[in-house]
C-alpha cells in the first residue's frame, strides 16, 4: 500500500478506521499488526508503551562480500555470525544476495549513541573507526566487520484480551 499509519480508530461491530499520513482514511474489518514496539494498531488491545531496552545497535552492511570483503566473507560464512562480550555484540549475517548485514550491540544509555560525539555517523569511515575503538581489544576479524539505533521493547510478560477486528501476534491471556 506505502501509506503511513498515523491511527487506528475501533468503530461499530469491529471495524476500524485507518488514518494515514497523507490524509487518507481507509475502514477494514480486520487489522494485522507487524510494527513491533512502535505499532499504531497496539493502543487497540492494550495501553502498555515501549521502553529502552538498554541496548542500542548500529546497523552495518558490507555489499558483495565475497568480492569486496572476502575475508569478512569467509569469517561470517553462509549463515550467521554473533561475537559477544563486555556487553558488546557483533552479529552479522550472510544474505542471499551475498551481502552481509548486521549489527553492532552495545550495552549503554537511551541517549548515547545519538549524543555520541566520539562517533561522527555522517562520515562512514571515520564513524567506522570510532567505532572500532570500543572493540580494540577483539581480533582484529571481528573488528573488520564493523562498518545507530536505539532497541525499544513492551514490558515483560504482556499479554492482553483479544480486541475484535484486530490481530495482533504477541501473547493473549
Amino acid at each position: 500500500m506505502g501509506k503511513r499509519l498515523e491511527e487506528a480508530m475501533p468503530l461499530q461491530g469491529g471495524r476500524h478506521e485507518l488514518r494515514f499520513s497523507d490524509g487518507s482514511t481507509s475502514q477494514r474489518d480486520l487489522l494485522a499488526d507487524a510494527d513491533g514496539a512502535w505499532s499504531r494498531v497496539r493502543p487497540l488491545v492494550t495501553c502498555a508503551t515501549s521502553s529502552y531496552a538498554g541496548v542500542s545497535f548500529i546497523e552495518m552492511g558490507v555489499p558483495d562480500a565475497g568480492r569486496t570483503q572476502p575475508e569478512i566473507s569467509k569469517l561470517v560464512g553462509h549463515g550467521s555470525m554473533y561475537a559477544l562480550a563486555d556487553n558488546k555484540g557483533n552479529l552479522p549475517q550472510c544474505n542471499g544476495d551475498g551481502r552481509i548485514r548486521g549489527y553492532i550491540a552495545f550495552r549503554c544509555d537511551e541517549g548515547w549513541l545519538p549524543a555520541s560525539s566520539a562517533i561522527p555517523f555522517h562520515q562512514p569511515a571515520q564513524a567506522r573507526e570510532a567505532i572500532r575503538g570500543y572493540f580494540r581489544d577483539w581480533a582484529p576479524p571481528l573488528q573488520d566487520v564493523i562498518l545507530a539505533r536505539p532497541i525499544y521493547m513492551l514490558p515483560l510478560g504482556l499479554t492482553w484480551l483479544p480486541t475484535p477486528g484486530v490481530d495482533d501476534d504477541a501473547p493473549r491471556l
